[in-house]
């Protein structure tokens, strides 16, 4: 899963999505992230980054909020709250 769009920094160099998480959750405004693994990007996004959500074989990403679910791996992982798919009804 990735979310297009609504970038507001972009962190090279990060080990992990669950480092891409943290550093998320610690930048003022940042709602969700998207990590690709194999370039050890981490993008930080918005809070209006779900209307930009798509799929991606590369991609880890979820909310800053939600540390407590398990992470995937890159492609299969959207690490985000339950019930996420109440707003797209």
């Amino acid at each position: 899963m990735n979310y297009r769009g609504y970038d507001i920094l972009r962190a090279e160099g990060v080990a992990s999505a669950e480092e891409c998480r943290t550093v998320c959750a610690g930048h003022p405004g940042c709602g969700y992230f998207s990590y690709a693994e194999e370039t050890r990007l981490c993008d930080l996004k918005h809070p209006q980054a779900l209307t930009g959500r798509v799929l991606s074989d590369y991609h880890t990403s979820g909310a800053a909020c939600c540390k407590d679910y398990n992470l995937g791996t890159a492609g299969k992982g959207f690490l985000d709250a339950p019930n996420l798919e109440n707003l797209f009804s």
